[in-house]
C-alpha cells in the first residue's frame, strides 16, 4: 500500500489481457510498460485500439451489471521493447523473455529466474480441464507448435497457464504435448473440411459445432470466439495453400 508500481509486462495485446492498462498508467503514470515490438506497433494502430474497445464493451455487457463503465480507447503504450532471449534484471532475480508467436505475433512468455517459473502465453494454449485446452491459434499454427516446443525445451520448474493458473509440476510436459496434439487435431479438422469442398461458411459451422460450448461461453463472449474463429480458419487455410503451392513447385 502506498508503493509505486514499477513495471507492467504485456503478454500480448488482446483486450482481455490489456484492458486495464489505461487505468494502470493513469494511476501510476511513471510505470514502465514492457512488451514486444509488435505490441508497440499494435498500440499505435487506431483500428486495433477500436477493436480492443469494442470487445471490451461486449465483455462488460456480458459479465457485469454496469453498462456505464467506460472502456477507454487511449492509454495503451509500450515504453520498452523486449526481445526473444533477453534477460531483464530486477534485484537478485531476472525475467527471461521467450518470443511465442502463434496466438498473436506479439505474444511473449516470461520466466522468473532463478525460480524457473514460466508464465506461458496463449500461443501454447489455455488449459480448461485435465485433457482439454483451447488452442486459440490466430496467426500461425506452425509458429504455435514451434513456441510449444521451445517452451517445453526450456524445462520450466513451474508453469502458469493463462486463464487457468498454476499447473502441477508433473503435468508440465503433458501440458505442452496436449497443446500440440489438440492444435494438430483442430488443423486437421479444418483442412479435411476444405478438402471436402466445403465453403468458408460451412467450415465455420463445423468449427462452431466442435469448439463452441456452454463451458466456453462462461469464460469468453461469443463475439470474441467468432472473431477468433475467423482468424484461426484463415491462418490454417493460408498455411495449407502455401504448402500446396510449394508441393506443385517441387
Amino acid at each position: 500500500k502506498g508503493k509505486p508500481l514499477d513495471y507492467v509486462l504485456i503478454s500480448h495485446t488482446h483486450y482481455d489481457h490489456i484492458g486495464a492498462l489505461p487505468f494502470i498508467v493513469k494511476r501510476w503514470p511513471n510505470v514502465l510498460v514492457m512488451g514486444s515490438f509488435k505490441a508497440k506497433k499494435v498500440f499505435e494502430s487506431d483500428g486495433a485500439k477500436t477493436l480492443i474497445k469494442k470487445l471490451g464493451e461486449v465483455a462488460r455487457d456480458n459479465y457485469t451489471d454496469d453498462n456505464k463503465i467506460n472502456i477507454p480507447k487511449d492509454g495503451f503504450r509500450i515504453d520498452r521493447v523486449l526481445r526473444d532471449g533477453e534477460d531483464f534484471y530486477i534485484g537478485d532475480s531476472y525475467i527471461h523473455i521467450i518470443e511465442t508467436k502463434g496466438h498473436t505475433d506479439c505474444s511473449l512468455a516470461y520466466v522468473v529466474e532463478p525460480d524457473g517459473l514460466m508464465f506461458a502465453s496463449e500461443s501454447t494454449g489455455v488449459l480448461r480441464g485435465e485433457d482439454y485446452m483451447h488452442t486459440a491459434i490466430l496467426k500461425s499454427f506452425d509458429d504455435a507448435i514451434k513456441s510449444a516446443n521451445k517452451c517445453k525445451a526450456y524445462k520450466p520448474k513451474q508453469l502458469i497457464s493463462p486463464h487457468y493458473g498454476l499447473i502441477p509440476k508433473d503435468y508440465i510436459n503433458v501440458y505442452f504435448d496436449l497443446f500440440i496434439t489438440q492444435a494438430n487435431s483442430e488443423k486437421e479438422l479444418i483442412i479435411s473440411c476444405k478438402e471436402k469442398g466445403m465453403s468458408l461458411v460451412e467450415i465455420e459451422k463445423v468449427h462452431e459445432d466442435k469448439y463452441w460450448s456452454k463451458e466456453r461461453a462462461s469464460a469468453q463472449p461469443k463475439a470474441a470466439y467468432l472473431e477468433n474463429r475467423k482468424h484461426t480458419i484463415k491462418c490454417v487455410l493460408k498455411e495449407y495453400e502455401d504448402r500446396s503451392k510449394d508441393g506443385k513447385k517441387d
